[in-house]
């Protein structure tokens, strides 16, 4: 009896990882990880732009909850499941863990199903509170909800009326022994579900594309913007390849045909949780430009003393020298002298505003920063600049 237990021919506990179950893990802890930071930075965006958290926010972080909660089944299916072996093989020297892969893969389902339709209804949110403006677009975005809704609802009630009685989805063999037992066609109803998800997909990625078009801006800021919300397209890719894995399941090997449908339904949530979170990451754009900005400038403003070395400012030493300069500058500026034919009323005085009108004359080496609401330049050879400007006093009620 010890020289079996010791015989390295002897069948393990558990099967080793396959080729498949290696593949499916490697998917599962790069896009979970990344899907984590995604919603991460969406939350840091929301604190340095100072705002309290939405509908929309706390949504995607259930989400999140839902697909770490899939991507922990995966795991464990690959890992102890057998995933990547064939199910023959499975049978005849792991047994007991046939049970335990389909228990997993039939558990994977509802988290799959919750999480996609929990970021579907978080950027339906999103596009509502963006695009408030449009009565019809938000009536539209509401009809979706309802459609989400219903596709989360149907599918999640229809999973316990696969099989009869449940427990044949993962001990087939419950089918030859008890009375009346019976299965639905597997592969029609997971194929039904991904075809329309993918619709689904499809619409929420289209939705907001009019709009985005007729914004008001340069064009190259309406295409960048556009191909922020265009990433949906490559969550409709995945869903289309998932399908495809989805007509290449084989049920009766599922153990080794699974690979293919684990790997793109670890994707699709993940890059789904992604592109709902990117549109939400100016704040941080531009946090990261003003330090990289600030940076630069700190690392050219040191100072040498009379031995030759070099101090570095902080920060805000840098800063107060920047604006010192800056005000020095425009210290320097000659004073306006009045121009003949201006003239304001009274009611514009009387209303808190100080007006200032008048020729200012700068060398050409110089520069000026000039405060004001309405300017005429005109250059000859002495660069002299014809200015207008309005300093407003708040106390005051602008006209």
């Amino acid at each position: 009896m010890e020289q079996q237990s010791t015989d390295p021919e002897m069948s393990p506990e558990y099967p080793p990882l396959a080729t498949g179950g290696v593949q499916l893990l490697i998917i599962c802890w790069i896009f979970t990880p990344l899907a984590i930071v995604a919603v991460g930075l969406r939350f840091w965006a929301r604190r340095v732009k100072r705002q309290s958290l939405v509908l929309n926010d706390w949504v995607i972080a259930v989400a999140l909850v839902f697909n770490c909660g899939q991507t922990a089944l995966l795991t464990y299916a690959s890992v102890y499941g057998g995933i990547g072996h064939h199910m023959a093989e499975l049978v005849a020297r792991w047994p007991e863990t046939v049970p335990r892969l389909l228990k997993c893969y039939v558990a994977a389902e509802p988290f799959w199903i919750t999480t996609n339709s929990l970021v579907k209804f978080s950027l339906l949110d999103f596009y509502v509170k963006v695009f408030s403006t449009s009565k019809t677009f938000r009536h539209v975005c509401w009809g979706m909800m309802a459609v989400v809704g219903a596709y989360w609802f149907s599918t999640f009630v229809r999973m316990f009326f696969l099989c009869t009685p449940f427990a044949a989805l993962w001990d087939p063999s419950l089918l030859q022994t008890v009375p009346d037992a019976r299965c639905l066609n597997l592969t029609a109803v997971y194929l039904s579900v991904s075809v329309i998800n993918l619709l689904i997909d499809v619409t929420l990625f289209l939705l907001p594309m009019p709009l985005l078009w007729g914004l008001h801006m340069p064009q190259r800021k309406k295409l960048m913007l556009m191909g922020i919300f265009g990433l949906g397209l490559l969550v409709c890719v995945i869903t289309g390849l998932r399908i495809e894995s989805v007509l290449h399941l084989d049920l009766a090997d599922v153990s080794y045909t699974v690979t293919g449908d684990g790997i793109w339904s670890t994707m699709e949530p993940c890059l789904g949780i992604i592109n709902a979170c990117l549109p939400l990451y100016q704040p941080l754009g531009q946090r990261v430009s003003r330090i990289f900005v600030w940076s630069t400038v700190r690392s050219g403003m040191g100072y040498s003393d009379q031995n030759g070395y070099r101090e570095d400012l902080t920060y805000a030493e840098s800063r107060k020298k920047v604006v010192s300069a800056s005000q020095s500058r425009n210290n320097k500026r000659r004073p306006f002298v009045p121009l003949e034919g201006d003239q304001w009323t009274s009611d514009e005085l009387e209303a808190g505003w100080t007006v200032e009108t008048g020729v200012a004359m700068d060398p050409i080496h110089e520069s000026s920063s000039v405060h004001c609401a309405e300017s005429n330049n005109r250059s000859d050879s002495n660069k002299i600049q014809v200015t207008r400007g309005w300093e407003i006093d708040h106390r005051g009620t602008p006209p």
